[in-house]
């Protein structure tokens, strides 16, 4: 090899480790996208699956489930669905308001459901995260507007979250 096409190697070298870096980072990106949106279907799944266990209980007990235990503990979950989106995997538990007003629905923070408990009956779940969501379900865009709840068709309507001042 000749001494003045060392310098022209070394360049090439540099230039092939830049471009091979920059594939590894895109890989990378695409592959945090795809286990985001794996997490997000899992979300509707588990979410969806607790409601008709919900609706399953109230069709038999004519009334609503006092805990997600409860529906597990007695064969109306196969088991206990954490939320996928949520570090911890607790749910905030959906509930009917005690009083009536223009929300059909309120949302208690699991923080404050262990404190509530046996004040509220359930009658859905959301994700605590309030993160953008991939899609737009049921014309909501943030998880934490998913409501997973008995009753709710095609449009979630809306709801007070206890704790907040204003609803959404």
């Amino acid at each position: 090899m000749r001494e003045d096409q060392r310098g022209f190697l070394y360049i090439m070298v540099l230039f092939a480790i830049v471009v091979i870096s920059i594939m590894m980072l895109k890989t990378f990106e695409s592959w945090e996208y795809i286990i985001s949106r794996d997490k997000e279907e899992e979300l509707i799944f588990r979410g969806e699956q607790i409601v008709n266990a919900i609706t399953l209980y109230n069709k038999k007990k004519g009334a609503f489930p006092d805990s997600l235990k409860k529906l597990y503990e007695e064969k109306y979950l196969r088991r206990l669905y954490k939320d996928p989106i949520s570090e911890d995997g607790e749910w905030n538990i959906v509930s009917i308001p005690k009083k009536a007003g223009k929300e059909k629905y309120v949302v208690i923070p699991h923080t404050l459901w262990k404190s509530l408990k046996g004040s509220y009956k359930i009658v859905g779940v959301v994700s605590p995260v309030h993160k953008k969501g991939f899609r737009v379900y049921k014309e909501k865009e943030y998880y934490d507007e998913w409501l997973f709840a008995y009753g709710i068709k095609d449009k979630i309507p809306p709801f007070k979250v206890l704790g907040e001042e204003n609803g959404k």
